[in-house]
């Protein structure tokens, strides 16, 4: 529990590599259902950024990007992550996907995002529980 607390804060100060390395950390070392929720966790939160920064730059450094999505130890993935989602290379810089387009295609996952959260909730008051009781 006081680790998903720990990340929810490093959400809140916009800590990225803090953010990803505790869930990785805990997608690695925690046993199911944990682990798996650890993964899906980053997996929204990396596209809750990406929207973000789709809405918010025409431009990104190529830097900017790693940190902001969490790809510091893996330079070839990012390309790979952002190829798929339409962005493009420019020098040492990516120019965001447009947000209109993406928005559409992103729907269902927004439901399948929101079911997550509900289930991490839910795992986290369990255990809140269990603590306490």
């Amino acid at each position: 529990l006081s680790q998903l607390w720990s990340v929810g804060q490093s959400m809140i100060r916009l800590d990225y590599a803090n953010v990803y390395n505790q869930l990785s950390t805990l997608e690695q070392q925690s046993t199911p259902p944990l682990n798996r929720f650890a993964l899906e966790l980053k997996t929204s939160f990396r596209l809750q950024i990406l929207r973000l920064l789709e809405r918010s730059y025409d431009v990104l450094r190529n830097k900017e990007c790693t940190v902001r999505l969490g790809f510091e130890q893996n330079q070839k993935e990012m390309e790979r992550f952002l190829y798929q989602k339409s962005w493009e290379r420019s020098g040492d810089s990516w120019l965001p996907a447009i947000a209109d387009k993406l928005d559409e295609d992103n729907e269902d996952h927004r439901q399948l995002d929101d079911n997550k959260i509900q289930n991490l909730t839910e795992i986290v008051n369990f255990l809140e529980e269990k603590r306490l009781s």
